[in-house]
C-alpha cells in the first residue's frame, strides 16, 4: 500500500502538475523502485575505478550501502542527489508506519521528524523555496494535511520505540564487512 501523501504526489507529477516540493527540484518515485542516484552512487558506484573498488574499506563501505539500502522503499529524489524514502529496516516495518530517511550526496542517513513523506520534506525543506507555513498551505491545497503547522512540533525521530536507526544498520554492517576481509 503507497502511502496516501505519496500517491497524491505521484498524480501530480504523472499528469505533469506541480508538487509543492517541485520548486526545489523534488522528483517522485514509484515506490519500489531505487533512484538512479541512488543506485550509481551507492549500489554500482560509477565513479569509482576498478582499483578504487578493490580497496577493503571501500568495498565494505559499498556492501553496507547494499544492505541498508534494501531496507529502504524510496520515494523521492533530489537535484542535489539526496534522496527520501520509508525506513523499514531490519524490523520490516509497514511503509504506511515507517519513519522517512534521507540519503544525502554524501552517503549520511538520517531519520527525519514527521508523520508522513509530506512532513519530511517540508521539514527538511524549509526555507529553500518555501517556509514550512507556505508547504501546510501548499500541501492543504493539494488535498494533503501536514501532522503539525510548526515545524518544531514534528515527531522526532527519537519518539518511535523500538525503531532501527539506518546509520547504525549502515556502520555496523560497514564494520561487519572490515572485519570479514581482515
Amino acid at each position: 500500500m503507497i502511502p496516501n501523501d505519496l500517491q497524491i504526489w505521484l498524480e501530480l507529477q504523472n499528469s505533469k502538475q506541480d508538487t509543492p516540493f517541485s520548486d526545489d527540484g523534488v522528483v517522485f518515485v514509484p515506490a519500489g523502485e531505487v533512484p538512479a542516484s541512488v543506485h550509481e552512487g551507492y549500489i554500482e558506484p560509477t565513479y569509482l575505478s576498478a582499483e578504487e573498488l578493490k580497496e577493503p574499506s571501500i568495498a565494505a563501505n559499498i556492501h553496507a550501502h547494499k544492505d541498508t539500502i534494501a531496507l529502504i522503499t524510496w520515494a523521492a529524489v533530489d537535484e542535489n542527489e539526496s534522496a527520501w524514502g520509508y525506513w523499514r529496516g531490519p524490523e520490516d516495518t509497514p511503509i504506511t508506519e515507517a519513519p522517512i530517511v534521507q540519503l544525502d550526496s554524501e552517503g549520511t542517513y538520517r531519520l527525519l521528524p514527521g508523520a508522513s513523506l509530506s512532513d519530511a520534506l517540508a521539514w527538511s525543506l524549509d526555507d529553500y523555496s518555501h517556509t514550512f507555513d507556505e508547504f501546510v498551505e501548499l500541501c492543504a491545497e493539494a488535498g494533503v494535511r501536514l501532522s503539525a503547522n510548526d515545524p518544531g512540533a514534528l515527531l522526532a525521530p527519537a519518539d518511535r520505540a523500538g525503531q532501527s536507526n539506518p546509520a547504525a544498520v549502515h556502520a555496523a554492517a560497514n564494520k561487519m564487512y572490515l572485519a570479514a576481509n581482515e
